[in-house]
């Protein structure tokens, strides 16, 4: 693309954003996507199956230092697993608050992070991946006092871990195959090939099918609202951002707008001729 044998990039890794600004800034898209970034927590292993403790790695994770300083994509910082869009009121959910994190942990018998054993975060093997694991690792030893050791595994070894459950903690995301809240909130039900936590709910899944039965359009919507709130009660993944889908393209690309399924149709695309 610099060398001017590209109209435009599908993706820009973060670790190109910086550069970018600083030197094609008018080319750089910045642009809202359907997707949640997330830690999987393994819901099965001794002191995770505790929701305080759940809670309390979630208050410690400063997530807009995460989208500031690790990613640079201009991410949202998420408080829910469903990203905001039109019609759908995201539950307040996860938030960065140690002090309250720290009371979860007093409360759940381990004051301090006394008592707990050092946990193991399941990522991939790229750079990015490394750093915000690390950046994690340095909030939840900060704030929690409790240590995290990084297991950076291929993407083929790192998905067959959470399959078999073979983790404590893991990065993972998921983008969204159309605009609605349910494909984000069906993956969490029971024996869902995505869910890979060990937690189910059946008040949870009650819901989804009360909204699916639903016909009308507000209910349903509240039912998935409802539906959500009891899955960040019961926090079996930590909310940590809103993707950002971030590419460079040039000018002379005409017809190509902002989408947030990032589905664009190629026939309104058209390239202007000098």
């Amino acid at each position: 693309f610099l060398d001017e044998q590209l109209h435009m990039t599908y993706t820009l890794p973060p670790e190109m954003i910086p550069y970018a600004k600083e030197h094609v800034p008018a080319m750089l898209r910045q642009e809202d996507y359907i997707g949640t970034r997330y830690l999987r927590i393994n819901t099965r292993r001794q002191y995770l199956d505790n929701v305080k403790v759940r809670h309390a790695l979630a208050c410690a994770i400063d997530r807009a230092q995460i989208c500031k300083s690790v990613r640079g994509g201009n991410e949202k910082p998420a408080s829910g697993v469903v990203p905001p869009f039109a019609g759908y009121t995201v539950p307040p959910g996860a938030s960065f608050d140690p002090e309250r994190g720290r009371q979860l942990l007093a409360e759940a018998g381990f004051p301090n992070g006394e008592g707990l054993p050092e946990f193991k975060f399941l990522t991939t093997d790229r750079d990015v991946s490394r750093r915000m694991a690390e950046a994690y690792m340095a909030m939840w030893r900060e704030h929690l006092n409790i240590n995290v050791r990084i297991q950076q595994r291929e993407w083929t070894t790192y998905l067959q871990d959470q399959y078999d459950g073979a983790y404590d903690l893991a990065g993972a995301g998921w983008i969204g195959d159309f605009l609605y809240p349910t494909t984000f909130l069906d993956m969490w039900t029971k024996d869902n090939g995505n869910n890979n936590t060990g937690w189910h709910s059946e008040d949870y899944e009650a819901k989804l099918k009360e909204s699916e039965n639903s016909i009308v359009p507000e209910e349903k919507l509240q039912l998935l609202q409802d539906a959500e709130k009891i899955f960040l009660a019961d926090m079996p993944i930590i909310p940590v951002f809103w993707y950002t889908t971030n590419y460079l393209i040039r000018p002379e690309v005409e017809g190509w707008h902002p989408l947030q399924l990032n589905n664009h149709p190629y026939k309104n695309v058209s390239l202007k001729r000098n």
